[in-house]
Order: structure tokens, then C-alpha cells, then sequence
């Protein structure tokens, strides 16, 4: 049986890869489109120009970072996920290779942007900013694809020899019925997690009295577009569990607090199912090829994934006693807890954010003139990310125990490292990555802190 230090503390890097990235990528996307935004509108205003150009350089942090926490979640799949990265490279490879062909496009833009501003045409820059818009978008939908393949795995069928699921109609795989609700829900989240930016630093400056008009235009931007996009979120709902044949019971459950005796009911002859399957399995790996066998592994193979889950307790699947498989059983329901009050928190903070958002737009135009509503903006700054940070938590805590949805338990997909290894690995992350999290928060400050004074003393200096 695998180690279960293992299994933990391969998860654990994971985790702390995936919450870097998802510091990062969030706010990346929503800057993308705020850049956009500005960069068409200064072309025949001038006036946007400057906050283009001082927006633009927090974007370039901020994509700098997502990219470099990104290659390091891509090459985590290999190096701690071996077995999963066999079992499902097929599939995960075309997601992944469309998030990767997104970031480049979005460099290449992005780059041009930072270090081509004073000889390119307000036009071309323009565009160059929707190019890196659609990158980070492209980069979106496909880690959102490879996510929404493994809580709905379709477009793949197993192969009994290789045993790995083989892709066998990539178009399905954005196609997937939960990746729509999926994408928009991150893509919202993005626009939030970067209103709250911008509304933050409008209200920093103008507490301190600075860049009185570009503070006024960015407390009116963030203020508009977060609401919106919190409303967006909150119309959305939990549209990506409410599927055909969804297979987010589990998580439903959990999340409304539903009794799971029926679903671990179900589970267990589901189990017993798969034992079946299992046995068939190694009969046709033997080279039987009968078609009554076939036939009958056909039809108990959606089974297969749940007596694997047996592995985790003992070496063999067949054999397995009633009180193991009712042990399985109860295994593959998540806790309820941990996802209800996720839920509960990602519900608060959404509420707690449309208000904010509100009130900065009461501001901004003038419809209530209390101070106290810049220090709510400023100090409001965490709730987007505390909001996306919970409703990523319910996705994947609520798979548990599954790295793909009913086909591939989590413990059966990590590499065989050694504990040490793996912990001394675990405190490098750790510093690496307090280190990105340092120079980003010591690079933003510098710049808002600077604000649009130095833009002016730059294009001045040009002049």
C-alpha cells in the first residue's frame, strides 16, 4: 500500500502551488481586461493614457508571477502526480498545452506593452492589450477544461491493456457540460479579485489626497465592474454541479447538508460493482478475449474507479470483505463540514463584497460622502481572494477522494517518493514561494506608492 505520508505530503505541495497560482492568475485576468479597457479608450482620450500606462505595470507583476507559479504546477503533475500523469496524460496534455500557448501569447503582448510604450502608437497598443486579454483568457479556459475534465471526465475511454484513459474526442473536451458555469464562475472571480484592486488603491490615494482624477476614474471603474461581476457570480449559482448525470452529488450534498446513507448506499453496491471489474480486468489483460467477457466488463467498467478505492486499505481488491467495502463506501463521501462552511464563507464574503462594491460606487458619484467608505474600500482588499480562495476549496476538497471523478482514487495518482524528499521539498516550496509573495507585495506597493508621478516625470523625460 502507498504511504499515506506520502500521499499527504504530495498533496500538500500541490496545494501550496495551486494557491500561489491562484493569488496570481485571478488578478491577472481581470487586469487584462481593465488594461484593454483603457488602452482603446486612450487612443482618442488622452487623459487614460497615463493610467494605462501605471495600470499596465502592475499587470506585467502580476503576470510574471502567475507565469512563474505556473510552470511550476505544470511540471508538479510530473514530478509528484506520475501515476495520474500516465493515467490521464492524454486529455490533461491538450488542456494544459492550451493554458501554456495562452501565457505565450500573453507574454509576447505584455512585453511589448512594458518595454515598446514610447514608440508605439496608441492604436497598435490597443490592440496589443486585447491580445493579452484573449491570452489570459485562452490561459483560463484551459486549465478550467483540464479541471472541469477531471470533476466530469468525458471525451476519454479506458484502455484495459495500457490502463490509462485514452482521449478519444478532444473537442468534447471543451465541451464538457460543467465548463461553461466553471469558466465564467473564474473568469468572474478574476474581474472581482481585480475591481477590488483597483477600488482599493482609488481609495488609498484619494484618502491621501493624490491623483485626485485618476483615483475618481478608477473608484468609478472597480466599483462598476466588481458589481457586477459579484452579481454575475451570485446569478451563476451552483449551476456547475446542477448537471445531467452530474457526478457532484457528494458535493451537494455536503454543501446543503443532506444525510449521505442513501449516497453511501449507493456507493457500496457500486463497489461491489467494480470488484467485478476488476476481476474482469485481469482476466482480458491475460489475453481473454471472449466477447461475453467484454461484454460484461462494458458494462460494470464505470464501476471500476470505486474498487480501487479499496487500495488504500488493503493490497488487493478481490476478496474484499462487507466491512471493507462499507468502509469504502463511507471513504468516498466528503465531509460535509469542512465544504459547508467553505460555502458558508465564499457566500459571506460575496455578500460582504457587493456591499463594498456598492459603497464605492455611492462615492464615486457622489451619492454619499462619508470617509469611513474609503477605509471599507481599502481595507475591503482580501474579500475577493478570500471569496475565490473558498469556492476553489469546495471544488476540489468536495472531489475528495477522487483525483478524477469516480475513475481515479487521489492516493493512486502520486508518484512513489521518498517522505524525506518529499518534506524537504515541502519547506523549499515554502520559501520559494514567501519569497514571490515578498517581491510581489514589496513591487506593488513601490508602484502605487509612486502612483502616476513617475509615469509624468518619465514621459517628460521622453519629451
Amino acid at each position: 500500500m502507498i504511504s499515506e505520508t506520502v500521499i499527504e505530503l504530495s498533496r500538500g505541495q500541490f496545494a501550496m502551488t495551486a494557491t500561489q497560482h491562484f493569488l496570481f492568475m485571478p488578478v491577472s485576468l481581470g487586469l487584462s481586461l481593465l488594461l484593454a479597457l483603457l488602452e482603446t479608450l486612450s487612443v482618442r482620450d488622452a487623459r487614460y493614457a497615463a493610467l494605462a500606462a501605471f495600470w499596465v505595470k502592475l499587470f506585467g507583476i502580476c503576470m510574471a508571477l502567475t507565469a512563474a507559479t505556473t510552470l511550476i504546477l505544470v511540471c508538479q503533475f510530473g514530478s509528484h502526480w506520475a501515476y495520474f500523469a500516465h493515467y490521464a496524460g492524454d486529455t490533461i496534455g491538450l488542456a494544459l498545452l492550451t493554458a501554456c500557448a495562452g501565457f505565450f501569447v500573453t507574454a509576447q503582448a505584455t512585453g511589448r506593452l512594458l518595454f515598446g510604450e514610447r514608440c508605439l502608437p496608441g492604436v497598435r497598443r490597443a490592440l496589443l492589450a486585447w491580445t493579452a486579454c484573449l491570452g489570459c483568457h485562452v490561459a483560463l479556459l484551459g486549465f478550467v477544461a483540464a479541471n472541469a475534465w477531471m470533476q466530469y471526465p468525458v471525451g476519454s475511454g479506458f484502455n484495459p491493456q495500457t490502463l490509462r484513459l485514452e482521449l478519444t474526442d478532444p473537442a468534447s473536451l471543451f465541451r464538457n457540460p460543467v465548463m461553461t458555469a466553471k469558466f465564467l464562475h473564474a473568469a468572474l472571480a478574476g474581474y472581482a479579485s481585480a475591481a477590488g484592486l483597483i477600488l482599493s488603491v482609488s481609495a488609498l490615494w484619494r484618502r491621501q489626497g493624490r491623483e485626485s482624477r485618476a483615483a475618481a476614474l478608477g473608484h468609478r471603474l472597480g466599483g462598476v465592474m466588481g458589481l457586477t461581476a459579484v452579481l454575475a457570480t451570485m446569478a451563476l449559482g451552483d449551476t456547475g454541479i446542477f448537471q445531467p448525470n452530474s457526478l457532484q452529488v457528494g458535493k451537494f450534498a455536503a454543501i446543503h447538508g443532506l444525510p449521505p446513507a442513501d449516497l453511501i448506499a449507493e456507493h457500496a453496491r457500486r463497489t461491489l460493482n467494480g470488484i467485478g471489474a476488476y476481476e474482469k480486468l485481469q482476466a482480458i489483460r491475460d489475453d481473454h478475449r471472449e466477447p461475453q467477457l467484454l461484454a460484461a466488463f462494458a458494462a460494470t467498467q464505470a464501476d471500476l474507479g470505486h474498487a480501487l478505492l479499496l487500495k488504500r486499505w488493503k493490497d488487493g481488491v478481490s476478496g474484499a470483505s462487507e466491512a471493507q467495502i462499507q468502509q469504502t463506501a463511507r471513504a468516498s463521501v466528503p465531509p460535509s463540514e469542512p465544504i459547508r462552511w467553505g460555502y458558508r464563507v465564499m457566500v459571506g464574503c460575496g455578500v460582504l463584497l457587493a456591499l463594498n462594491f456598492l459603497a464605492g460606487i455611492a462615492f464615486a458619484f457622489g451619492w454619499l460622502g462619508s470617509p469611513a467608505i474609503l477605509k471599507l474600500n481599502f481595507y475591503a482588499l482580501p474579500l475577493p481572494w478570500l471569496a475565490s480562495g473558498a469556492g476553489w476549496f469546495i471544488a476540489e476538497y468536495g472531489r475528495q477522494p477522487w483525483i478524477i471523478a469516480d475513475a481515479l482514487p487521489t492516493w493512486l495518482g502520486v508518484s512513489l517518493g521518498n517522505p524525506s524528499d518529499l518534506s524537504t521539498g515541502l519547506g523549499l516550496y515554502a520559501l520559494a514561494y514567501g519569497g514571490l509573495l515578498s517581491l510581489a507585495l514589496i513591487l506593488v506597493k513601490r508602484a502605487v506608492s509612486d502612483g502616476l508621478g513617475a509615469i509624468s516625470e518619465e514621459n517628460r523625460h521622453d519629451a
